[in-house]
């Protein structure tokens, strides 16, 4: 009985799973490649349920039901964001900004990505396949007691991340007038034509959702791989999944590389309050959060109202990607160490 029991559910495992690849691969055709994606995220998680089902309860599974359903409508979700004070955006105090690192990030590496389709292919994937990474995350941890957290934090990350995107509302580079020829047909990036190196308002078609800054796309990416760090092979297959989602960010046009500096502090904050294990009150906790959250609001304060600043030295930009990157990293580390 015993083993029939046993057959029975590996027959349904793989009926499940072969159901969900064959929808999977109805929307990759559809074109429809996020919904597909998250199908396989959610893949990931009922068959990791199925190796622990004798310890983890059948609720679990809700989240991969959850990952799908925000796939499917993300659209309609983040429709919200467009048109964010009326129809004009910062770009180009974003474009200002990236230009004082000496070069525009965005531009760069779209140049080094475009010179191969298999490069263009394989970024275009890792951007996309940002559900499965999530989905990874979040059944690798099914076995500890924080899943329900992680759950928890990647979805307050889209709830609170799309309310950021309205103070400091930008689109990316894609979407400005030389955007369409330079990230979709490969043709001229200058930007010279109607940029003369002063910040200044533009307006944008107001169907484009203003989803820049943070870059949720880097914070997730984040999140899955703090997630994964007390598992070893999966920590370095997110570490290298982050670094590839950053490349593919400004590959496409998506963010500025602004976008990726503001993600680290965000997402320093967003874990401290939902996955820490200490008491609110503890400095531990608070200080993180309330650290991460300021330098998160520091960096959209100085891009609106003092973007020179970054214009009086190569040194300067540079100087604060680093220093708000190192210390986030240098505080996760510092907290696993002791954890």
């Amino acid at each position: 009985m015993a083993r029939a029991n046993s057959y029975l559910a590996v027959l349904s495992l793989v009926t499940a799973c072969s159901l969900l690849a064959g929808v999977a691969g109805y929307f990759f055709l559809d074109g429809r490649r996020g919904v597909a994606y998250a199908l396989i995220g959610a893949a990931i998680v009922v068959v990791e349920w199925f190796r622990n089902r004798q310890s983890v309860s059948p609720w679990v599974l809700f989240p991969a039901a959850f990952l799908v359903a925000f796939y499917f409508s993300r659209l309609r979700l983040l429709a919200g964001t467009a048109g964010i004070e009326q129809s004009q955006t910062w770009d180009i105090y974003a474009l200002y900004v990236d230009g004082s690192f000496g070069f525009q990030p965005s531009i760069w590496v779209h140049s080094l990505v475009a010179k191969s389709p298999v490069t263009e292919l394989l970024f275009q994937a890792v951007y996309e396949a940002l559900p499965v990474a999530i989905g990874a995350a979040y059944a690798f941890n099914l076995v500890y007691r924080r899943r329900w957290k992680l759950f928890a934090m990647m979805v307050l990350v889209a709830v609170i991340g799309v309310q950021c995107y309205k103070l400091f509302p930008v689109c990316g580079p894609a979407y400005l007038p030389f955007g369409n020829e330079c990230f979709y047909y490969h043709g001229s990036c200058s930007i010279s034509p109607f940029f003369n190196g002063v910040p200044y308002m533009i307006s944008i078609n107001d169907q484009w959702p203003r989803n820049g800054m943070p870059s949720l796309h880097m914070s997730w990416a984040l999140l899955c791989w703090w997630a994964c760090r007390d598992r070893p092979v999966l920590r370095w297959m997110m570490l290298a999944f982050a670094l590839l989602t950053a490349i593919a960010t400004l590959a496409y046009g998506e963010h500025y590389l602004i976008d990726l500096a503001a993600a680290f502090p965000f997402s320093l904050a967003i874990w401290f309050v939902c996955m820490e294990e200490t008491p609110f009150s503890n400095p531990v906790r608070i200080f993180p959060v309330i650290g991460g959250a300021l330098s998160f609001v520091g960096w959209i304060w100085v891009l609106r109202f003092a973007p020179q600043v970054f214009r009086i030295s190569v040194l300067v930009p540079w100087a604060a990607l680093l220093l708000s990157a190192s210390c986030v990293l240098i505080v996760i580390w510092t907290r696993r160490q002791t954890a």
